[in-house]
């Protein structure tokens, strides 16, 4: 299977995942806020895991080759990630800034103190270095969706040093005996061995999920479900990769192909809908159902998410993640100034929901996801995207395209085929790297 650099549907998929986010996080009172299906909003996360997985090992998975390549692969992850990350939590410092010259001119500051708490200026640095949701400091602070991009951050390392140690022990393997030019490819064992590990790689990374749920691993287990969801996607990727699997997909037909799509949609729906606690994380394998199922980019369930609006979300779906909650913020301080509202409620799940008319925060709540659209908008066009192409342009100069010349002209075929295909072509669009 020939590594492709965008699924339409999965863009599609990852919009909506990044929508449901953003209700999950809507603290005011409506008429979905105390439903299960709003509260099991956070499960959304692990779907993003899934996805980064897939994604990840499906085009990056054979282009580490050696040092150069991992590089080139983390400086890409990291202007992915942190432009955006480091000008939201700008915006939090610079609100938190704002607030405390508020009081300091005598002021009420209306909430908590200014750098307190979960604003710390001792959690700054976690931020900064991208280690806020590996466990630390026992609190995320300041953005708290950031916590997964850090998490995800670190399982992009281990990811391109287990490619790069593969790689390395390829070449080993092919320096203690050349094969003829002409050597038979070996034979797909179809669903063999190598299918049998896949899948046992896929039930190891699920079975971290039953500890996750019942806390055994603490209050945040972040890295965890992080590993355990990235894992699951890359096993999928070199499922979808294997000659096996395309004719079984092609023994389905469009007909099969339909009717799981859509047994597997009502029942993701289903779990989200009416269960809750440690099981309502049996959602996650069926995640990486979907995804299997929506590769091909058809089917009922793939024709919503390959539309237009679909595929907005999906490009501006990390701009979406990271800036909903710094946006929620005037909202709730205005919420708080109308008649009746302004108290809290807590809710099962811990969540504190402040009590208003849920005729009016179902408006505001409609407000609100406009405003974070126009809003992830800008932010995707003069932060996110020109930091994504800052990245392109730092690891497609003319250092890689001399050494690939090199390695042509020397005839060196084992520099040759280090060098994926976008270190000889001119880069593309990658829309498929929207990851969370």
């Amino acid at each position: 299977m020939a590594s492709r650099e965008r699924f339409v549907a999965l863009d599609g998929l990852r919009g909506a995942a990044a929508v449901y986010v953003v209700l999950f996080h809507v603290n005011w009172q409506t008429h979905l806020s105390r439903s299960t299906f709003i509260a099991n909003g956070f499960l959304a996360v692990d779907l993003f895991f899934v996805l980064s997985g897939f994604v990840i090992a499906t085009v990056y998975g054979r282009r580490i080759a050696d040092g150069l390549d991992f590089t080139r692969f983390m400086l890409r992850r990291f202007f992915r990630l942190y432009p955006l990350h480091l000008f939201v939590l700008a915006c939090f410092l610079a609100l938190e800034t704002a607030r405390a010259v508020w009081v300091g001119l005598g002021h009420p500051p209306n909430g908590p103190m200014p750098f307190a708490g979960e604003r710390g200026l001792d959690l700054v640095a976690a931020h900064l270095f991208l280690v806020q949701g590996l466990g630390f400091n026992g609190t995320i602070g300041w953005n708290a969706p950031s916590w997964s991009i850090s998490c995800e951050f670190a399982a992009y390392v281990a990811f391109g040093l287990l490619a790069l140690a593969a790689a390395s022990r390829g070449r080993g393997a092919a320096g203690h005996g050349a094969a003829p030019a002409a050597a038979p490819q070996p034979r797909d064992p179809g669903v063999g061995a190598r299918g049998l590990m896949l899948a046992l790689a896929a039930l190891a990374a699920l079975a971290l999920y039953w500890p996750i749920a019942v806390g055994a691993f603490g209050t945040f287990s972040g890295s965890a479900r992080c590993a355990a969801g990235f894992t699951l996607g890359a096993c999928i990727a070199g499922l979808v990769r294997r000659p096996s699997w395309r004719r079984l997909a092609d023994g389905v037909g469009t007909g099969g192909l339909a009717a799981a799509q859509l047994a597997v949609a009502a029942t993701v729906l289903a779990i989200l809908a009416f269960v809750s606690g440690p099981w309502a994380f049996a959602v996650v394998p069926l995640f990486g159902a979907a995804l299997l199922l929506l590769v091909g980019d058809v089917g009922p369930l793939a024709v919503p998410l390959t539309t237009a609006t679909a595929q907005f979300l999906g490009r501006i779906s990390y701009s979406v993640y990271m800036v909903h909650v710094f946006v929620v913020i005037p909202f709730t301080f205005a919420l708080k100034r109308l008649p009746g509202s302004g108290s809290f409620s807590p809710l099962p799940d811990g969540r504190l929901l402040m009590l208003a008319n849920p005729a009016i925060g179902d408006v505001l709540m409609v407000v609100y996801l406009a405003v974070v659209l126009l809003v992830s908008t800008a932010t995707y066009r003069y932060v996110e995207a020109p930091g994504r192409a800052l990245g392109q342009r730092l690891t497609d100069g003319p250092g890689y395209r001399r050494r690939a010349a090199a390695g042509r002209q020397a005839g060196d075929a084992t520099a040759v085929r280090a060098l994926p295909a976008d270190r000889l072509e001119p880069p593309v669009r990658k829309e498929a790297l929207h990851v969370q």
